[in-house]
Formats: structure tokens, C-alpha cells, sequence
């Protein structure tokens, strides 16, 4: 099977649009420095990284302070 580059849509807590605009850039410019790196950014890595991410302890720590 072939992957394939999908464009992904969700909704975020923004001011306006530019604040959005610029999130969109860096998470770009996050898989674009991957791929550089010789890693591929899939959405299966991704979505495994973020459940791991949310379910350790001290990760979780740290996303409740700084979200708060």
C-alpha cells in the first residue's frame, strides 16, 4: 500500500485566524524538519505518539500545567 499525503481539518481555540494560520505553519515545519532527518511523520506514528504522550504520567503533568 501506497501512503498518501492527506490534508487533515480539526477545530482549535483561536483569537482569529492568523493565530491558526501560524499553528498550521509550524506543525509543517515540525514534519518538514522530520522528513529532513531522514523520519517520516505518518498519521499512524503520530497517533500513537500523542496517546503515549497523553498516557505518561510525567508528559501529562507537564500538557495539564501548561494548558491551564
Amino acid at each position: 500500500m501506497d501512503d498518501k499525503v492527506v490534508t487533515v481539518a480539526f477545530k482549535i481555540w483561536a483569537t482569529d485566524e492568523s493565530e491558526a494560520a501560524e499553528l498550521a505553519r509550524e506543525l509543517g515545519t515540525f514534519i518538514d524538519e522530520q522528513g529532513r532527518q531522514g523520519r517520516k511523520v505518518t498519521a499512524t506514528k503520530l497517533t500513537s505518539a500523542l496517546r503515549k504522550w497523553k498516557d505518561n504520567p510525567l508528559v501529562r503533568t507537564t500538557i495539564d500545567n501548561y494548558f491551564t
